[in-house]
């Protein structure tokens, strides 16, 4: 059995004098490989043909708003004559243009990754992370972490604090029953609360 879609497809895409042609060629072809390498097989080859036939004269469309193929491969052949006349420039832009999207790309990625901070939780606008600024010898300085003894003044202190918790991270053995201990590089310390934050 001929697959729908593709036919609908077809259909949709080619001009409609060159359709019925077109369709019985592939029916033709559909049977042939059903007969000799089954349905599955006669299915998957009259999509890869649909798709195929996706070229600027037979598309519903006029041509002029396509780029002709003699056109592309004209502008092909031009770009390596120039490209084989002045190599010295042609490298110096390959390697501008090359090293301009490795760096957007490496841009982005960190761009991306800062944006997803804590965004594994429900609502991360109203998680905060206290950290510590002090002057020593003259020098501000600033750590990541805080005093344990900050949670609690802030939990006291501060109005409109739903909950606070305190994570210390650390790495070493760890064990669960006493006997079998496993090093752990990436273990924390945390707060009964963590899972409600």
């Amino acid at each position: 059995m001929i697959p729908k879609l593709p036919r609908k497809l077809l259909r949709w895409m080619c001009r409609p004098d060159l359709v019925d042609e077109i369709e019985g060629d592939l029916s033709e072809e559909f049977a042939r490989r059903r007969d000799e390498r089954g349905i599955r097989y006669a299915q998957w080859m009259y999509w890869i043909d649909v798709i195929t036939f996706a070229r600027p004269e037979i598309l519903r469309k006029s041509t002029s708003n396509f780029i002709h193929t003699a056109m592309l491969r004209n502008y092909l052949v031009m770009s390596f004559r120039s490209m084989s006349k002045k190599p010295l420039f042609s490298l110096i832009n390959v390697f501008g243009l090359s090293s301009g999207l490795a760096c957007v790309i490496v841009i982005a990625g960190y761009v991306l990754f800062m944006l997803s901070y804590d965004r594994q939780y429900e609502k991360p606008e109203d998680i905060y992370r206290v950290t510590m600024q002090w002057i020593n010898d003259g020098v501000q300085q600033h750590s990541a972490m805080a005093v344990p003894t900050v949670a609690g003044a802030i939990a006291e202190g501060l109005h409109g604090v739903k909950n606070v918790v305190r994570v210390f991270p650390y790495s070493g053995l760890v064990s669960k029953d006493g006997i079998d201990k496993v090093r752990e590089t990436r273990f924390c310390y945390a707060d009964s609360g963590f899972f409600k934050l």
